[in-house]
């Protein structure tokens, strides 16, 4: 039997391993640890849970506006809309007002552009196909 399966048997049968010892119990820590393992170290991955708070009167996301502004007019502009947006609903689920705020604000102005732009490309659209058509006759 090599080295490798040494290590790892525990009373096997076979083709079966079985580790010797249980895998370290898992202990959330409050702040995140910055280390980096060092050579034959398995790397740690530390998971932090953000648990919801009830927010009175959260801002608005303008998701649907977002949207239909991504759909119907500047694409580019509806998409920042739209991630502005989802990004005002996890600031209220952390309980974040002011980036909650801020988000929605840019959420807003981000719809509010994509709709403008959408209305001067789709002006400018039809100006030139009023020129061409006029130019042609």
């Amino acid at each position: 039997m090599s080295d490798e399966k040494a290590q790892l048997v525990g009373g096997g049968h076979g083709d079966q391993y079985y580790p010797q010892h249980a895998p370290p119990v898992y202990q959330a820590t409050p702040a995140p640890v910055q280390t980096q393992p060092g050579p034959g170290q398995p790397y740690v991955v530390h998971v932090h849970q953000h648990y919801a708070q009830h927010m009175q009167n959260p801002p608005n996301d303008y998701l649907v506006h977002s949207i239909l502004a991504c759909i119907f007019c500047c694409w580019p502009l509806g998409l920042v809309a739209i991630i502005k947006a989802l990004d005002v609903r996890d600031a209220v689920l952390v309980g974040d007002r002011v980036r909650a705020e801020h988000s929605s604000r840019s959420a807003k102005n981000f719809s509010i552009a994509a709709v403008i732009c959408g209305i001067v490309l789709i002006a400018v659209v039809v100006v030139l196909n009023v020129t061409i058509i006029l130019v042609n006759q």
